[in-house]
């Protein structure tokens, strides 16, 4: 109703690109806040599970909002990124130890050459 979607600060951040951003926060903190949760915690309204899940649901839900009402996913930002740039999806815990166990392989299997 009126607003700027569009408007960027200083940098050229517009308000997409901090929704992507803040939802890919959020997603991080669930993925590595997940695996400590007890059987059953998930649902228990008194543990901190529902509002992570809440948080989540709000920002995909705010990224729908600003694209339905005119933001520009193309706008660049000073350093040429553009709204989708911040919708990043960090590997997850377990990607990342067998990333650095088949490195640790590599690098025994290519000493052991000379």
């Amino acid at each position: 109703a009126g607003a700027l979607v569009n408007e960027q600060n200083t940098d050229g951040h517009t308000a997409l690109m901090f929704a992507y951003n803040g939802k890919n926060q959020v997603e991080t903190l669930w993925e590595r806040y997940k695996q400590y949760v007890a059987e059953g915690e998930a649902e228990d309204e008194e543990s901190s599970v529902p509002i992570i899940k809440e948080a989540l649901e709000s920002h995909k839900s705010l990224v729908d909002a600003l694209l339905k009402g005119g933001a520009d996913a193309s706008i660049k930002d000073k350093e040429g990124h553009v709204a989708k740039d911040f919708d990043f999806h960090p590997d997850t815990d377990a990607e990342i130890l067998e990333k650095q166990a088949k490195t640790a392989k590599v690098k025994d299997e290519s000493s052991n050459e000379l």
